[in-house]
């Protein structure tokens, strides 16, 4: 159901009208479901409604559990029919969380192109995960989830943290595929989440400040070169915590030390020093960059009130560390925002990013030879991922996919084996595609038309052919030789026809629809139009399976903590559907404007076993 006010209309006021948006309201805005249990929530109801329904007609907590669980199951059956009939595979990404109660949920989303050509994403499940977080209770419950939702068999690729339990959840999913007759590569099928990785190399360079500091000293040493005061104090200030400010902030906003011009006390922000968190690097980043803007200020503060309080501020070295930390750490930012803020898929800049950024801190390396070994334990990270990344074929195909790149990134920047190894790979998979095709009927095969002037004179013929055998071997189809041959061929052809095709230009990259761009190409480029759309919807983070985490936090609260794991699961699937149809009414996407308004009138038919809505509804 849509809010009628995105489409500028007034609705006739209904019962069942009424209902779906108040059940829908209270899903999206995480509302208990015994809030109509409040005499005065019911009052404000009847009243704003002026005589339009009656105490009777509103109805209580279990019947607007039941009317939510109808409408996920709408809902989920919609979501389920249209990936399976999607026009490529199935991507997915899955992440772990823990509520309050300390219950493990996996989220799953799902990532296609429609029968109508438009890129949907989806959360299909939030199942609890019992027993331990063992790869092979993960791939059993997501193998649980394909089959519910009965897409197994159009299964794509899967992204997922770096954790070594999802390395044997890939292995035992890969198996249970498999033996239902589909393909899953373990490794080939996975990709690993680009800010999870990113955010274990800056890690390790955080981590490893005080041995760069060592280090340098010791290169020093050995080239019998001194080291000068100002570099030694340098060290000393790696080897301190350069980003320890909330006392600084902390302490000035508690004894009210940080006053304007006019004498008025205020209140600094603190918001980027809550930020400071070793699995969200970036958001250390900007707490740094923070307060390098505010550090003349917090100065001028503490020179100030010197005689009043004593506010920690950093030395003038530790503030030339972390000025230097900022340009390290602006580089795998600038890149991370760059890959969640493009609106067309963004796995083909995954590679070419990983290596822009190891290049660019080699660099800077040698700019910073203090921050040399911090520099470089960050890239041996890197550099571990971007090879398992590039023995993906995936990664290669999208980026040959994205007609900006096609090849020229391997051109620019791989060796020519390497890039012939390339164009081995994707024509390899173009020709995957091209067997499917049937092939086209034999050029000696009857016609239609000739068969039937036959048939026509068959009547003459019986008569003055009478005992004359006429009948003839009927010549052969293509052989499979011949065949395997005409498909390399339309292969071939098209792979060049694209290839020679003039680049889209970089200017184009943030502003151009991949996806309409292959829909616009199917007829042109009919391989490399199904390849795109098994490719496109791969994503190269599990991002949207955080911000399902951070949405789930609303709906688990402390005063919902008895919420059922089934009708977490429900109410976390529905929420995000009824949002993503907000979202696309917003952008202007075409949906159905009848939405889920009929689920009211189902319920006065339906039949509920007793046992199971207990189970399935209730706190």
């Amino acid at each position: 159901m849509v809010p009628n006010s995105f489409h500028g209309a007034q609705p006739k006021f209904t019962l069942e009208g009424f209902l779906d948006r108040l059940v829908c309201w209270m899903v999206v805005d995480d509302q208990a479901f015994n809030l109509l249990e409040i005499p005065e929530f019911r009052d404000l109801m009847l009243y704003s409604t002026q005589g339009l329904i009656k105490d009777s007609n509103l109805p209580h907590r279990d019947k607007l559990e039941l009317l939510a669980h109808a409408m996920y199951c709408l809902e989920k059956d919609i979501i389920d029919k249209d990936m399976q009939s999607s026009r490529g595979s199935i991507s997915l990404t899955s992440d772990l969380w823990s509520d309050i109660r300390i219950r493990s949920f996996m989220a799953v989303t799902a990532h296609y192109i429609d029968a109508l050509g438009i890129l949907h994403d989806h959360l299909i499940a939030f199942r609890k995960l019992d027993g331990h977080h063992t790869g092979i209770n993960i791939a059993h419950a997501l193998h649980e989830v394909l089959q519910e939702s009965g897409i197994a068999d159009k299964i794509g690729y899967i992204t997922l943290e770096n954790a070594s339990n999802n390395n044997t959840a890939m292995t035992e999913l890969a198996e249970q595929v498999e033996e239902q007759g589909n393909k899953f590569h373990p490794d080939w099928n996975r990709i690993r989440c680009f800010p999870h990785i990113l955010n274990l190399a800056v890690q390790l360079i955080l981590k490893s400040l005080n041995v760069s500091a060592a280090k340098y000293r010791e290169f020093m040493e050995i080239s019998n070169l001194a080291v000068s005061p100002a570099t030694e104090r340098y060290l000393q200030a790696m080897e301190s915590d350069p980003v320890d400010f909330e006392s600084v902030i902390h302490i000035g906003n508690k004894q009210g030390l940080f006053r304007l011009p006019d004498g008025q006390a205020i209140q600094l922000s603190n918001l980027q020093l809550l930020c400071d968190s070793p699995t969200r690097w970036g958001l250390t980043f900007l707490m740094m960059e923070r307060y390098e803007m505010m550090s003349p200020a917090v100065q001028e503060f503490a020179f100030r009130t010197q005689l009043d309080a004593i506010i920690p501020v950093l030395d003038h070295k530790q503030f030339e560390v972390m000025q230097d930390l900022i340009s390290v750490l602006r580089i795998p930012h600038n890149a991370q925002e760059l890959l969640s803020s493009e609106k067309t898929p963004t796995l083909a800049l995954a590679v070419p990013l990983y290596e822009t950024i190891i290049l660019t801190w080699e660099k800077l390396a040698v700019s910073i030879p203090e921050l040399s070994h911090a520099i470089s334990c960050g890239i041996d990270k890197l550099q571990e991922y971007l090879d398992l990344a590039r023995n993906v074929p995936v990664h290669t195909l999208a980026m040959f996919l994205n007609p900006v790149i096609k090849l020229t990134w391997f051109q620019d920047n791989w060796s020519q084996s390497v890039e012939a190894e390339a164009e081995d790979m994707i024509i390899s998979e173009m020709l995957k595609i091209q067997r499917t095709c049937p092939p086209p009927p034999s050029a000696r095969s009857t016609l239609s038309a000739q068969q039937a002037t036959r048939a026509q004179s068959s009547g003459y013929l019986r008569v003055i052919s009478a005992g004359v055998n006429f009948s003839r071997s009927k010549p052969a189809g293509p052989s499979a030789h011949e065949v395997e041959q005409r498909n390399r061929q339309i292969v071939q052809d098209e792979y060049r026809l694209y290839l020679n095709k003039a680049p889209v230009t970089q200017e184009r990259m943030g502003s151009l629809d991949l996806v309409q761009y292959w829909v616009d190409h199917q007829y042109t480029y009919p391989n490399l139009y199904q390849l795109a759309m098994n490719v496109l919807p791969v994503q190269a983070s599990s991002v949207l399976s955080e911000r399902v985490f951070s949405s789930s936090k609303l709906t688990m609260t402390a005063e919902r903590s008895r919420l059922s794991a089934s009708n977490m699961e429900y109410l976390q699937v529905l929420k995000h559907a009824l949002r993503r149809r907000r979202r696309d009414a917003l952008n202007g996407v075409d949906i159905n404007s009848d939405g889920l308004d009929f689920v009211s009138h189902l319920f006065e038919d339906m039949t509920v076993d007793e046992t199971n809505l207990q189970r399935q509804t209730g706190l």
